[in-house]
């Protein structure tokens, strides 16, 4: 448990880095790379976390993971959305 929350702690800084500086700055590549590091990182935890729940009788927190990757794709998803209209009022102007 103690390396899953090391590695969460990790992802969340390195979010946070690519959240204040190239997002802010609009640089498009921060836009990818922010989902993949926290699909990357929910992966591995999601696997864990059904393995256990379906060869043991334990009830790991599996569920939060998958809610985890689906605001990370629903992020992704309106960013890029905010992205094209940015680039379509761009264009109209331009």
């Amino acid at each position: 448990m103690k390396g899953v929350g090391g590695g969460w702690l990790g992802t969340a800084v390195a979010m946070g880095i690519l959240l204040v500086i190239p997002f802010r700055q609009g640089v498009f590549w921060a836009c990818w790379a922010i989902p993949v590091i926290g699909l990357v990182a929910a992966l591995p935890t999601l696997w864990a976390g059904a393995s256990v729940a379906l060869d043991t009788p334990a009830t790991p927190p599996w569920i939060r993971t998958v809610l985890i990757m689906m605001l990370l794709i629903a992020g992704f998803i309106l960013s890029m959305e905010s992205k094209r209209a940015e680039q379509a009022v761009l264009q109209r102007s331009g």
